[in-house]
């Protein structure tokens, strides 16, 4: 069985979204319009949690740039926190994984400006 690989790409309908393939043209498909239509919810630094989830910077209408986690299935693919509140977002960047399901990162909030976070994968963590 082959691992699936979560990677961002554009398309015309879509915009730039998260897609997933198994390394097949018919296992490639896209995993989760984040921002619908043809807006481009540009997802980044992708990176696994080694937990079978994986991490990622992604934008929507409401919340910006913010932290997003996905399981690989659209039901799986949600914000996971929404740290700098409202449409600004937190930029998060440089995510880095700890193994374990844990990860650092950088991002923004309103009280700290530019600080170093880690998060576990859940949204309290």
């Amino acid at each position: 069985m082959t691992t699936p690989y979560v990677f961002s790409r554009p398309d015309l309908a879509n915009g730039q979204e998260l897609w997933i393939t198994n390394g097949t043209t018919a296992g490639t498909t896209l995993l989760k319009d984040i921002y619908s239509g043809a807006g481009s919810s540009s997802p980044q630094f992708i990176t696994s949690l080694g937990n079978g989830k994986a991490i990622f910077q992604a934008a929507d209408v409401t919340n910006g740039q913010e932290l997003w986690i996905t399981d690989g299935t659209t039901v799986g693919t949600t914000l996971l926190k929404d740290i700098f509140s409202g449409a600004s977002g937190s930029s998060p960047q440089f995510i880095t994984s700890l193994g374990n399901g844990k990860a650092i990162f950088q991002a923004a909030d309103v009280t700290n400006g530019q600080e170093l976070w880690i998060t576990d994968g859940t949204t309290v963590g």
